[in-house]
């Protein structure tokens, strides 16, 4: 019996949403599952298999109110051998996953398989993880941009002799402007910067190569299942092993032929507390023929920016705002000259032709978005409304926190 067979046999004995299926159902006949639909029924997608109490103690925590522990940005909770992640995600909206201590080795094997197919000098004593911080890590808070808290971090992973650094390139970026001004480290034993959660260009990929020194990994991941592909050497993104990737339409029907763009599902074979099948993800990708030379035999995904929820509604064609918006504040802001006093901006689309833009406040800021106002009517070839939500301070410090999107849709 294969990965798959043994996989789909678990699930039919042991998780109640699939256990109306026999073992010789096969992956493409499962139903398809999202964030909305797990979790809104955690029961049916927790195992059977653990006693009842411990059970119903993880939904407990799943779906009520705690305190979370310690300052870990990702691991709010533990109980027994369970760890309890939760992710505000690009929308927003909290989901917490659980994951048994099992679950997490046999997930951690196949990524650092990877790496060390990647770099055979690769070692956990010599990774440093600025974001998915542990219950139990002691360490710097990266999304704070202090001067004097950047340059310690930075310190720490020089002194440390760091060979690869975890960590979202969106924050990083943060980090390169301050060392960049204040820094002065060699990181002569950083060799690879694995960069995940937020997809970034080829220009931010030069500049973070130059700064370091160091060979840039683009890590495909969510907390939901942890890494799903790597970048290899040659710059393919190759599927790990312990995952099924598949690629449907917009109505769900399952797209085979390569370099066709789709809706990307997640199956990973590794998880059995709380499986991911046919998993939703949110993500667009189209897969691509392997003719890499690096040795991988694993098939490519190919991501497309932008998600389900940074579509713009309304229109007669699929525009992902984020990139649009991401477009029009760049231009605005520097046309206008407040690009540097702009610390954080999204936007949210609230009807057809309504937008709240999330921003800090400054002088010119009103005049800013009525400038985008105009500017972006005539990028979606109709007039809309923006209308400023200006952020306190911590307001401000949360929203720095979640995975940073210059626009969603929350209609």
């Amino acid at each position: 019996m294969n990965n798959l067979a043994k996989f789909i046999a678990y699930l039919v004995h042991n998780v109640p949403y699939y256990m109306k299926y026999d073992e010789n159902i096969t992956l493409e006949d499962l139903p398809i599952v999202t964030k909305q639909i797990i979790k809104n029924d955690y029961e049916s997608f927790i195992t059977k298999k653990m006693p009842d109490e411990d059970r119903e103690k993880v939904l407990h925590i799943l779906s009520g109110d705690f305190n979370k522990k310690n300052n870990s940005v990702n691991e709010v909770f533990e109980y027994k051998n369970f760890i309890f992640e939760e992710t505000t995600g690009t929308s927003g909206v909290p989901f917490r996953v659980v994951k048994s201590e099992e679950d997490r080795f046999r997930v951690g094997t196949a990524v650092w398989r990877r790496r060390r197919r990647i770099d055979p000098k690769a070692s956990p004593k010599f990774l440093y993880k600025l974001n998915h911080t542990s219950i139990h890590a002691d360490q710097l808070d990266p999304y704070n941009y202090d001067v004097n808290n950047i340059l310690n971090i930075y310190e720490l992973i020089d002194k440390e002799k760091i060979r690869w650094l975890h960590v979202s390139p969106n924050p990083l970026k943060r980090h390169v402007s301050i060392l960049k001004e204040h820094g002065n480290y060699l990181f002569e034993n950083l060799k690879y910067i694995e960069c995940t959660g937020n997809f970034f260009g080829e220009e931010q990929k030069k500049l973070y190569e130059d700064v370091f020194g160091a060979t840039v990994i683009n890590q495909y991941g969510s907390m939901e299942t942890w890494p799903m592909a790597y970048t290899c050497n040659n710059n393919h993104m190759h599927i790990l092993d312990n995952i099924i990737l598949e690629l449907v339409d917009d109505n769900n029907e399952l797209i085979t032929d390569y370099n066709k763009a789709g809706n990307i599902l997640i199956t990973c074979l590794d998880l059995r507390t709380m499986p991911f099948v046919r998993y939703r993800i949110g993500d667009f990708g189209k897969l691509i023929k392997n003719d890499c030379s690096c040795g991988v035999a694993s098939s490519i995904i190919e991501l497309i920016p932008g998600r389900e929820v940074n579509i713009i509604k309304g229109l007669n064609e699929k525009r992902f705002g984020n990139i649009i918006f991401s477009k029009i504040v760049q231009g605005t802001a520097r046309r206008t000259g407040v690009w540097d006093k702009i610390d954080y901006i999204q936007v949210h689309q609230t009807s057809e032709i309504e937008f709240n833009v999330l921003i800090n406040q400054f002088d010119e800021s009103d005049e800013f978005i009525k400038e985008m106002e105009l500017v972006s009517g005539a990028e979606l070839g109709k007039t809309v409304k923006l209308s400023p939500k200006y952020l306190s301070e911590e307001e401000l410090r949360r929203k720095r926190e979640e995975k940073p999107n210059v626009f969603l849709c929350k209609y």
